[in-house]
């Protein structure tokens, strides 16, 4: 069974990677340093949409490496198939929850 990553411990592992602190990055994605450690201790497991796009670009990594963290690399295929199965209309209701 593949390994399953938290988006606390990508966020960690970048932030590691790109020699970065939470001052840092809370600085430059204009939040406080406790939201982005509340996302790196997994106290905030579901940032909003807009959090996650200014984390990916302050980082320099694509924003699904971010959203897709926690999704097994095997079970991530499958789920972006059965996605676009849905009907446009579903598919819009549901990209429109991740704009909240």
């Amino acid at each position: 069974m593949a390994e399953i990553i938290s988006l606390s411990e990508t966020l960690t592992a970048l932030m590691r990677e790109k020699g970065t602190n939470p001052t840092a990055l809370a600085a430059a994605i204009g939040r406080n340093r406790t939201a982005v450690r509340d996302i790196m201790i997994g106290k905030s497991r579901n940032p909003r949409r807009d959090t996650i796009e200014k984390l990916a670009k302050a980082l320099d990594v694509p924003v699904e490496r971010l959203i897709s963290a926690g999704v097994p690399p095997d079970q991530e295929e499958r789920l972006v198939s059965a996605f676009r199965r849905l009907p446009k209309d579903v598919q819009e209701r549901h990209l429109a929850l991740l704009e909240e």
